[in-house]
């Protein structure tokens, strides 16, 4: 016959299920950061005894929501306007990393998209997430302070001074790419940045330069647009429009070997075959070291370039990590800014 409460105590779940009484605690009252593993281990035991908690309101030592210790096990990606929707590979493999390392430990994620003016989901306007990942562009100072009121952590450059931040490490995404490039002796270097307006490929051009510089590099060639638009605004065929000058410029280099960054995969498939109509041989005449790792953009290219993986999926889970620890400890004031280190990746004959 199943247990009673009273004649079953949580230091008796805890020997049964293998665990220490705080465990069984935590798990119980729904607080995140415990393993899947361990959370099956406690709810099995607690079934097959018939244990039943007490009321949550009358339980010991459980803080409520407004005080940081929320249970809903559940945790919010909240992407603002329209971000990502131009890098669907990454996108992706950023939410397969937060959904798996969530997974992990016990927790639910719930996908949440806010664009300006729109009312605030449920889950948000409720509170019955725990806490938030945060990515996309500069959301306005309303949302701002509503977002203020849960853990969270943000996964891209818009995050509010202070907070707690997993990024792509962008100037190290420069810096591989000029020592990449810089040991191929090629005659001369160069990069192509049609889109000047993002902080992001600005930064990744400007660390290239700079280590090229280091590396002996005197004069690196900087094709950069006077234009500052947003893909957005222009869609590929018009980023194709922004490339065709920026090469006109690489013109009278033709003969030399060129060693090009274009520090987005999206650029590179508008700029092939933009080079490829102004006489140049890719791979012979230009080498181009792209970056993203998107096989959407890459695919149909000929040949497929060298490319930098910027570890998305290592990026969310990381993000998942510093949230949890936030839960855990919402009133700690320090704040944390981690980078993910970017890798090359070399395929020489097809994507797949």
């Amino acid at each position: 016959m199943a247990a009673t409460r009273g004649k079953m105590t949580l230091d008796a779940i805890a020997d049964m299920a293998g665990v220490s009484k705080s465990t069984v605690s935590r798990v119980l009252n729904g607080v995140p950061g415990i393993s899947l593993k361990t959370i099956k281990k406690v709810d099995r035991v607690v079934r097959e005894v018939g244990y039943v908690p007490k009321p949550l309101h009358n339980r010991q030592g459980v803080r409520k929501p407004s005080n940081g210790a929320r249970r809903s096990r559940s945790v919010a990606f909240v992407q603002l306007e329209a971000s990502n929707h131009m890098h669907g590979t990454y996108f992706a493999r950023l939410i397969s990393g937060v959904s798996q390392a969530l997974s992990e430990n016990g927790l639910n994620m719930v996908f949440v998209q806010i664009k300006k003016g729109d009312p605030f989901p449920p889950a948000i306007r409720d509170g019955k997430v725990d806490g938030l990942l945060l990515t996309g562009a500069h959301p306005d100072l309303k949302t701002l302070e509503t977002l203020s009121n849960f853990p969270s952590v943000w996964l891209s450059s818009s995050f509010a001074a202070g907070g707690d931040v997993v990024l792509v490490g962008n100037d190290d995404v420069g810096f591989l790419a000029a020592e990449y490039l810089t040991a191929g002796h090629f005659d001369c270097l160069a990069y192509l940045n049609p889109l000047p307006a993002y902080g992001v490929y600005r930064n990744r051009c400007d660390a290239f330069e700079r280590m090229a510089n280091q590396r002996g590099v005197k004069n690196v060639i900087g094709l950069e647009s006077a234009q500052e638009t947003y893909i957005e605004n222009i869609g590929l065929s018009g980023l194709v429009k922004l490339v065709e000058p920026l090469v006109e410029d690489l013109l009278e280099k033709k003969g030399a070997r060129i060693g090009l960054f274009i520090p987005d995969d999206m650029i590179t498939a508008a700029a092939y075959p933009v080079l490829r109509r102004h006489g140049f041989h890719l791979g012979k005449d230009v080498q181009v070291l792209s970056c993203g790792d998107e096989g959407a953009y890459l695919l149909g290219l000929d040949p497929i370039p060298v490319t930098i993986d910027l570890n998305p999926e290592l990026q969310g889970r990381q993000a998942v990590e510093q949230l949890l620890w936030r839960i855990q400890n919402p009133s700690d004031k320090l704040s944390f800014q981690s980078k993910i280190t970017p890798e090359i990746i070399e395929r020489k004959f097809s994507y797949i």
